[in-house]
């Protein structure tokens, strides 16, 4: 659904994104993360067609964002991280004038429809102005996806909210991907990403650091073997294994990184422990989230 192949953008003197190029499958939700300055609102820009890389493409299902951006636009929604209302319009109002600048078929219907799907009907004749931070955010993505797109992108969509409007915004994200819209959300708050994304995508300094699906980051997963004899000998043994990397030894327990995850080579490991002499009582893959692949991944 989006294609993004060596795309670089330059700011007068720095380079923003620097040889870009991914996939991303229709119907799916991508976590976009990195530091700081990663690139991350530059890349959502140039995907939108708002910004155009120096070199490079971005296609949104076979279409050119540089070449037919107009195309480009109707096949995609965007919320920046600040976006405007008009604050002297309802959101009824203001669905209808967004549905009216796309030449919308029965737009009175698709008004009901989009305030049904974001949860505002009760608010529909609530002046933008007087809404919470929580139902702006809703105003703002229903807007974006009043032509119905395939595509949305969000920028911090969750910034300012508070927990039960963080969850909201996940069950409604959830629902859109489940009715096949292609989503991809840049923010900081990992644990609110882990809670509906299925893939994520790292940047950091303007480059590509991975692009992989959710708990499956480099094929790797995290262990804890325990054992009844010697946790030393375990130690030394684990540490000879290649692909194992030991991040704690204690208390007759190894906790470490290995970079095979499926279930044969685990059971080979296993095996090859025991065979060793090693009494295992305890071989158990620790659940890798967001934040611990995000933390190993911008720091490696």
């Amino acid at each position: 659904m989006i294609e993004v192949q060596h795309l670089i953008f330059d700011y007068p003197g720095h380079r923003a994104l620097d040889d870009v190029s991914f996939s991303i499958a229709a119907g799916s939700i991508t976590a976009l993360v990195g530091p700081n300055g990663a690139g991350k609102t530059t890349l959502l820009r140039c995907i939108a067609g708002l910004q155009c890389g120096t070199s490079g493409f971005v296609r949104i299902d076979q279409v050119d964002v540089a070449d037919s951006p107009r195309d480009a636009h109707a096949l995609l929604g965007f919320l920046s991280d600040f976006f405007g209302r008009y604050e002297t319009l309802t959101v009824r109002q203001s669905l209808a004038y967004f549905g009216a600048s796309y030449r919308i078929d029965q737009l009175q219907q698709r008004v009901a429809e989009t305030l049904s799907l974001c949860r505002l009907t009760e608010q529909a004749d609530t002046l933008a102005s007087d809404l919470s931070r929580g139902y702006r955010q809703r105003l703002g993505i229903a807007q974006a996806i009043m032509h119905q797109p395939p595509v949305l992108l969000l920028d911090e969509p969750a910034s300012g909210l508070d927990p039960e409007a963080r969850d909201e915004l996940a069950e409604l994200l959830v629902t859109l991907k489940d009715n096949g819209t292609t989503v991809v959300v840049s923010s900081h708050i990992l644990v609110e990403l882990e809670a509906y994304s299925t893939h994520m995508l790292v940047l950091r300094d303007g480059r590509l650091v991975e692009m992989s699906p959710l708990g499956s980051v480099d094929n790797r997963t995290n262990l804890a073997i325990g054992v009844t004899s010697n946790v030393e000998a375990l130690r030394q043994s684990l540490s000879a294994t290649p692909g194992f990397t030991i991040v704690e030894a204690d208390d007759g327990v190894v906790i470490g990184e290995y970079d095979r995850a499926d279930p044969a080579s685990l059971a080979q490991l296993n095996q090859q422990l025991i065979n060793d002499g090693h009494s295992v009582y305890r071989f158990t893959e620790i659940e890798n989230n967001l934040q611990e692949q995000y933390l190993r991944l911008v720091t490696r």
